[in-house]
């Protein structure tokens, strides 16, 4: 069984704004994938090492107020326009993961 058979929650390709906040340094960037365990999404910026804990503002497309989640970055690669950066969730409330389910079209939502 490969990872993508082990993921119980549903996880989509997005094209959504995200801020990064890591080390008291602020960027923008683009969610590429998104599921309520984590994200992947395309940095400008340089390398940033696995195990790094980043907080993450995700503009979803329902008009509420941005979903704020912290996390550890645990995959980062090279990317034509930047490093492709995943992201593993270590604290999203449950309102806003009721908010990605029912932007994934989760019924769980």
């Amino acid at each position: 069984m490969d990872n993508d058979e082990r993921r119980n929650f549903t996880r989509m390709n997005v094209e959504l704004a995200v801020r990064e906040t890591a080390s008291g340094h602020c960027l923008t960037a683009r969610a590429v994938d998104l599921g309520v365990l984590g994200m992947r999404y395309l940095a400008p910026d340089g390398p940033t090492p696995p195990g790094r804990e980043v907080t993450l503002e995700l503009a979803l497309p329902d008009g509420g107020v941005a979903v704020s989640v912290r996390g550890l970055i645990i995959d980062d690669q090279p990317a034509t326009g930047g490093r492709y950066r995943s992201v593993q969730f270590a604290y999203l409330s449950d309102e806003d993961a009721r908010r990605v389910c029912r932007h994934l079209g989760d019924p769980r939502a």
